[in-house]
């Protein structure tokens, strides 16, 4: 029954219950318990009151954790807090007293409700009944002060929490930094961190991490890196966490060589990272020419048993294809070293048609959706328009286009800038204007581009009336 409970599979623990009672292998507590909890998590309130019914009946008593699941389903789940407070009030008259889980699970549930106030009466409770109060009971309130952005209600439950013997440690802290973070308030997390020593805390690794990621989201990497100095200064290490930070920090600000030097003392180090943060820094090493670098990432990514995934070769097939050694990026599909997908043969086949190697484009897109039973997408139909574009094959690159349509892609603006200027370049200037009309219907604002086409067009001929034409169509969006 746990099992499945575990899993949500209520059905199936209603089924091994009445199978019990069918086999006359009673449940006892334990077992309506494991069913109350999972129908509680499923939110199936009738039938949860129709078994405590059924295990009343049955003489089966309850104990703290059958209550204790029925505060978490009121205050939790459906947020009835009068059930809530009457079941406490429930197991007073029963003799069975309220413990530490009872009140907690009733605090987080007032707190996802915002009710500050009910949660402060229930510590007050907590505080007479002398029932285990701690720093960890204060959490659910600091988490609903922070969700409301109240600044004042965060520190004087702080200063609340030290006047009354509960010293805030990191794990309150860093709901507050990550709250102020979030809102980049750096100063006031600054003035935190200056005062731990006076407060008595010391900020963790996950402290900084949090900080530092904030400051990596404004585009602030130098400070995030000040910010490692006065980690590392305080005898914390980073961790794979703090370096996919700080490398992706490097990246996102366009200091690819930055990145490869704080790479390399990562691997000197023995250090770890994340295959994401190396691939961002492979695609970004890419974007600037240093292919070199990005094989040599490679090699040690395999010396340390990391396994590259299909975004890993994919980055690499794009370098390659940017650096037209397609020969290269061909031999490394083919060598079937990992898993292609449409992105690959995407890659590849701009690459070509690029180079005007239009026999390529189309054995590759063969042996895509042919061997390889790979769906095109809108990308490949575009590439495959303009492959029929510059073959001046515009009857074939329409046909692709309503091939496109009629699987349920819409096509971007690049496919209709391409096929309308192959239109007009064959001087089929209805077909064009169809094109336009369309695209506009679809949501699409012509660029620049496509205008100075049309204006091309209807300049080489005597085509004033298309030019009228073109004049109603814009006007009419």
């Amino acid at each position: 029954m746990k099992a499945y409970s575990r899993v949500g599979k209520v059905d199936e623990v209603f089924r091994l219950f009445r199978r019990m009672k069918e086999d006359r292998c009673y449940p006892n507590v334990l077992c309506y318990n494991t069913l109350l909890n999972c129908l509680a998590a499923a939110k199936r309130f009738d039938a949860l009151h129709g078994v405590l019914e059924e295990m009343y009946s049955s003489g089966v008593i309850p104990n703290v954790s059958t209550f204790n699941i029925l505060v978490k389903a009121y205050s939790c789940y459906s947020h009835r807090f009068n059930l809530a407070f009457r079941v406490l009030d429930e197991m007073s008259v029963l003799g069975c007293n309220p413990d530490v889980t009872t009140y907690s699970t009733l605090i987080t549930g007032l707190s996802r409700a915002g009710r500050v106030a009910d949660i402060e009466a229930v510590i007050e409770m907590m505080r007479d009944r002398n029932c285990g109060l701690n720093v960890y009971t204060f959490v659910p309130i600091l988490k609903a002060h922070c969700d409301r952005g109240d600044v004042r209600a965060v520190e004087t439950l702080l200063e609340l929490m030290r006047l009354n013997g509960y010293l805030p440690n990191s794990v309150v802290y860093n709901i507050w930094i990550d709250t102020l973070c979030k809102n980049e308030q750096f100063g006031e997390v600054e003035s935190i961190f200056k005062e731990s020593s006076s407060k008595g805390w010391k900020p963790s690794t996950i402290s900084y991490n949090t900080y530092m990621n904030a400051l990596f989201k404004v585009g602030k990497a130098d400070e995030a890196f000040r910010i490692l100095e006065i980690m590392m200064g305080n005898g914390l290490y980073p961790t794979v966490v703090t370096l996919n930070i700080l490398l992706d920090c490097l990246c996102h600000a366009s200091k690819f060589y930055e990145a490869k030097n704080f790479m390399d003392l990562i691997f000197h180090f023995g250090w770890e990272v994340s295959l994401v943060s190396s691939n961002i820094l492979m695609n970004g090493l890419c974007k600037i020419g240093q292919g070199h670098s990005v094989m040599m990432i490679l090699a040690d990514l395999l010396k340390k048993g990391v396994v590259p995934n299909t975004r890993t070769f994919n980055i690499i097939v794009h370098g390659l294809c940017e650096a037209k050694r397609l020969t290269e990026a061909e031999y490394l599909v083919e060598s079937k070293g990992f898993i292609t997908d449409v992105v690959t043969y995407n890659t590849l086949l701009s690459g070509y048609c690029k180079a005007g190697n239009m026999s390529k484009v189309k054995n590759f897109y063969h042996r895509m959706t042919i061997m390889e039973k790979i769906d095109p997408d809108i990308f490949t139909y575009t590439i495959l328009i303009a492959l029929h574009c510059k073959e001046g094959k515009i009857k074939d690159a329409i046909d692709i286009f309503g091939e496109a349509h009629r699987k349920g892609f819409l096509p971007d603006l690049v496919a209709y800038s391409t096929l309308i200027d192959g239109c007009l370049k064959k001087g089929m200037l209805d077909m064009g204007l169809q094109l336009l009309d369309r695209m506009l219907k679809q949501g699409l604002a012509p660029n620049i581009d496509i205008l100075e086409t049309f204006v091309r067009a209807c300049c080489k001929k005597d085509s004033s009336h298309v030019w009228i034409s073109i004049v109603k169509i814009l006007g009419k969006r």
